[in-house]
């Protein structure tokens, strides 16, 4: 399917709009997220995170990668992804050899693994789940777009709205 084709079913089906939306909020925060982890976080712990994030998105607690692959992927030296690996194998959570990396304990990983993981996860669960990103209080009512004048999920972000608003005048 075409970006174009993407971007007319979006205009004329707010679902997919919706979804888009999701979808954009989710990787908005997971780049930022990621961003802010290599600038924050010691090595051992964006390890952790980065090896949760890829077994969410696999089957099996397997996987195979070279510790320079993962060294490229975090933007460190090879040899600081070695250390902080002996140490996640001496506290048994994996079992890493010759480019074969199998998790043996994913609470143990997750407990070491810095908040960032948490934030990313929740991100993407509101994808999956289709709930809100722009919680509003209990009881407080839908915004109404402009354009329409019916009301709009409470899922719809506040800057969309107001770009609504102002292309509808």
């Amino acid at each position: 399917m075409s970006a174009r084709d993407i971007a007319d079913l979006a205009r004329h089906a707010e679902p997919v709009m919706q979804q888009l939306l999701r979808y954009t909020q989710a990787l908005f925060t997971h780049m930022a997220q990621t961003s802010a982890c290599h600038r924050h976080h010691a090595l051992a712990p964006q390890l952790c995170r980065w090896l949760l994030q890829h077994l969410d998105r696999q089957v099996g607690e397997e996987m195979r990668v070279t510790q320079e692959r993962i060294a490229g992927m975090l933007g460190v030296r090879r040899e600081g992804v070695t250390t902080a690996a002996l140490q996640l194998q001496r506290d048994g959570l994996i079992r890493y050899s010759h480019g074969h990396l199998r998790v043996l304990d994913r609470r143990g990983l997750e407990q070491h693994s810095c908040e960032c993981y948490s934030v990313v996860q929740r991100a993407y669960k509101q994808l999956r789940n289709g709930s809100s990103a722009w919680p509003h209080a209990s009881g407080a009512p839908s915004p109404v777009s402009a354009s329409t004048g019916s009301r709009l999920p409470h899922r719809v972000s506040p800057a969309v709205l107001t770009r609504a608003d102002s292309t509808a005048q």
